[in-house]
């Protein structure tokens, strides 16, 4: 008997060690996993705001252009100087090429923040900060427009046309507020287990004979079963149940669960830039 009973503990203790080993496994791939979505998530927003800096240094090149040729431009332009003439050329031609320079790179973040999915409330400032620049230097290029007609000078040297650059900055005004509403939109689901399995927004993992057995938020789900939110607006959201669990991945202290009388009232995200900064999808096992 005593034999048995030591038999039992032994297989026991041995089927326990395998589950905790399980554990530590998928802890430590999910950890490496989210290491990698950070340090990806910080190489883009780097790159961006180099960007940015290379868009403000070509501002200010313009601007200094823009002064010499006022400059040149107090000089009576004769043919006995075209000197002056052609140097106002050469510099319009460089406002041109830093023009279209800052037109592509604007472009190239676009594409960026399509295919990135990042919130950061400073890139959203720096974007409207650079939009509003770009306003002002299109009032700036009309009236230095307007001098230079008056002077005769050939203006269609300036490739500039006001209407496509006022066009421009609308389109890309409505673009930065579609993919600001883009980067802000987030989707939750909470249900029970059974509930969260029949519609594949979960699946259950390891385990032994049954025992031991976690769940997991499955790799291909869709927002079909989701509410969407914005997550600026949407920092509660009532759940009203006897017990939940978090299954999807958030950072720590980010994030609440609010109790009363054996009640999980609800879920209170407290820092929703920090809370979504790693998924979009939001899934809450309740009983």
């Amino acid at each position: 008997m005593k034999i048995v009973n030591y038999l039992t503990i032994m297989l026991l203790a041995t089927f326990l060690w395998s589950c905790n080993g399980d554990e530590v496994k998928r802890l430590k791939e999910e950890n490496s996993r989210l290491y990698k979505e950070i340090e990806d998530r910080d190489n883009i927003v780097n790159d961006m705001f180099k960007s940015f800096n290379d868009i403000e240094q070509n501002l200010a090149e313009i601007r200094a252009k823009e002064m010499i040729i006022k400059r040149e431009s107090s000089v009576e332009i004769s043919d006995d100087n075209s000197d002056v003439r052609d140097r106002i050329s050469e510099e319009i031609q460089m406002i041109n090429g830093l023009i279209e320079k800052n037109k592509t790179t604007i472009k190239r973040l676009q594409e960026q923040m399509k295919t990135s999915n990042i919130k950061i409330s400073e890139l959203e400032k720096t974007i409207d900060k650079l939009t509003k620049k770009i306003e002002e230097k299109d009032v700036e290029i009309e009236t230095l427009k307007l001098q230079l007609e008056e002077m005769n000078i050939k203006v269609d040297e300036l490739n500039i046309n006001i209407e496509e650059l006022t066009a421009d900055v609308a389109q890309k005004t409505e673009t930065i507020q579609e993919q600001t509403e883009k980067m802000n939109q987030a989707f939750y689901v909470f249900g029970s287990r059974s509930e969260l399995l029949e519609k594949e927004i979960i699946t259950r993992q390891g385990g032994v004979i049954g025992i031991g057995k976690y769940s997991k938020v499955s790799r291909n789900i869709t927002a079909d079963y989701f509410t969407q939110i914005d997550v600026r607006k949407t920092t509660e959201i009532s759940l009203m149940c006897k017990q939940a669990k978090l299954l999807s991945s958030h950072p720590d202290n980010t994030w609440e669960f609010v109790e009363s009388k054996n009640t999980v009232e609800k879920i209170v995200i407290k820092d929703y830039e920090k809370f979504w900064s790693l998924t979009k999808y939001l899934v809450i096992e309740i009983k």
